[in-house]
């Protein structure tokens, strides 16, 4: 039995840069469901390591035009 980790991140940029950040997030295995004018970008990652989350938290905040990104949620579930 393993466990899957899943977290909520808020991310917060300049409103210019969505479009592309959005599409880095995608290729960095985040997926996001929601996006505002404003330049707030929900997302959710799914992975097996805790350690991953921590090095695509920082990956995240390394995209270009990205001014933060927060964990808000975190919730492990048991795979049978």
């Amino acid at each position: 039995m393993s466990n899957i980790n899943i977290v909520g991140i808020l991310i917060t940029a300049f409103p210019q840069h969505l479009s592309k950040i959005s599409e880095q997030i995608q290729n960095l295995g985040g997926e996001v469901h929601l996006q505002d004018e404003h330049g707030k970008l929900v997302v959710t990652l799914e992975t097996a390591s805790d350690s991953v989350i921590a090095e695509r938290l920082v990956d995240f905040q390394n995209i270009p035009g990205v001014i933060n990104a927060a964990m808000v949620y975190h919730e492990i579930v048991a795979e049978e």
